[in-house]
């Protein structure tokens, strides 16, 4: 999503998606301190659902800061080894394996390079 300082679209949209245990979770835009609760009420709506698995998908995400960490703390908290990050940026790689939780996170693929088709 692009949008600009006066853009009418919102900086952050959340789709969530349950199949059976998995629970899918994509965000759009920017995920820092001022969408933290879009992002929060997406990951509840997710464990609502019931599922035992969660894939966070970040692949659209244009700006990750300490807050967008904070999300992936908590959905790891939540989840643990069921938590799976599908994301297609550099930025985000290197906040994550700055904050180390790459050594705890399942393997995660690059979404962006999946080609027109990617859902």
């Amino acid at each position: 999503m692009k949008s600009g300082r006066f853009s009418r679209e919102p900086p952050l949209t959340s789709r969530v998606r349950s199949h059976g245990r998995i629970a899918t979770v994509a965000f759009d835009g920017d995920l820092d301190l001022s969408t933290l609760p879009i992002a929060r009420r997406a990951l509840a709506e997710a464990e609502a659902s019931g599922a035992q698995q969660l894939v966070l998908d970040l692949g659209s995400v244009d700006f990750f800061d300490l807050s967008g960490l904070r999300v992936l703390f908590e959905a790891h908290e939540r989840w643990r080894s069921n938590l799976q990050v599908v994301h297609g940026s550099d930025h985000v790689d290197q906040l994550v394996e700055f904050s180390g939780l790459e050594r705890v996170l399942q393997p995660r693929s690059r979404r962006r390079t999946d080609g027109p088709g990617r859902d």
